[in-house]
């Protein structure tokens, strides 16, 4: 009997609008089940453990992207698959792999267990499986959540409007402050100088909050992820260009836009020595430095997955093998 595990946020902002208990039961009846629900981080992180150890076929993250962020942690190169059923605001792996709003298909496909393997990023050693970077991108996810944990409400209001709020707070963010520029060198197989950037971007799938294409050609199964900097001086510019991302206008089409692909990147913070990098991703904090190794672990976790977007419905030539 195939044996699943349920990690239930019902502190996401969808983790308790629906019975997510009876619809999982009703779809997994052939499976051993089992729903936690943990009070805090400390106990999320001891009974992954506790999964891990009792070699559990399935894990189900209920929850945004922060719970499964935690969750793969744990879960990389392990023999139990993944899936992430969207409870958070976000859920950019969830929209990924195209079981957005396609919670019961998602529950099929473990029941026939029917899975893919996905690259994972590293960061200074980190797992990350989005996106993430430094600059305004992480002044908006300090912001979110701060404002989740202090602010009666909000998190009912993240839930109600959905990915326009994180288009609301980026414009009051830019508009509210100078923005900081840093001075990176950069070392990779694909790229080295140095540059000035008010906002640079890891990324492992096309889009991040659902609607800004930042890497349009950017696939999580290649060994390879994306890098995206901005190099625009002044606000005008860095509004146009996000403008214009947000518009899916490929950032090829911006001269102020440096992208590529590699499997290894080092940043070094070139400003005084008493300043360091924040890098968010998977919408959470992963470290603070003056320099950051990030790299690539190809095909390290196993998910349940609808469809990939970078797929052509009728092109089924370079579809990914499903796996039994």
């Amino acid at each position: 009997m195939q044996k699943v595990r349920v990690f239930l946020n019902t502190r996401a902002s969808q983790g308790q609008s629906r019975d997510w208990q009876s619809l999982i039961r009703r779809q997994l009846f052939r499976s051993e089940l089992d729903f936690i629900s943990p009070s805090d981080e400390r106990e999320l992180r001891a009974e992954i453990n506790r999964a891990t150890a009792d070699k559990v076929d399935v894990i189900v993250s209920v929850g945004g992207d922060g719970t499964f962020h935690t969750l793969i942690q744990q879960l990389a190169e392990q023999e139990s698959r993944f899936l992430v059923l969207p409870a958070g605001t976000a859920n950019d792996l969830a929209r990924e792999l195209g079981i957005h709003n396609r919670v019961q298909e998602a529950l099929e496909f473990v029941r026939l267990d029917e899975w893919k393997a996905i690259d994972l990023i590293t960061v200074n050693g980190i797992h990350m499986a989005t996106n993430g970077g430094i600059g305004i991108i992480g002044d908006v996810a300090e912001s979110i959540n701060q404002w989740r944990r202090s602010i009666p409400g909000f998190q009912s209001l993240m839930s109600n409007i959905g990915h326009p709020m994180y288009t609301l707070i980026l414009g009051l963010k830019l508009l509210g402050s100078p923005q900081k520029k840093y001075r990176l060198r950069l070392t990779s197989p694909d790229y080295r100088g140095e540059l000035e950037s008010p906002l640079l971007m890891i990324n492992n799938q096309p889009s991040v909050a659902g609607s800004f294409k930042i890497a349009p050609d950017t696939r999580n199964d290649d060994g390879k992820f994306n890098v995206s900097i901005f190099t625009h001086h002044h606000l005008c510019q860095l509004l146009t260009g996000l403008y214009r991302v947000r518009q899916h206008i490929p950032p090829s089409n911006d001269p102020r836009m440096l992208s590529f692909e590699t499997d290894h990147l080092e940043i070094e913070l070139l400003d005084s020595k008493d300043q360091k990098m924040a890098f968010y991703g998977d919408g959470e904090l992963l470290t603070s430095a003056r320099r950051l190794e990030i790299g690539i672990k190809p095909q390290s976790l196993r998910v349940y997955s609808h469809q990939l977007p970078y797929l052509n419905a009728f092109d089924t030539s370079n579809r990914l093998e499903v796996r039994h």
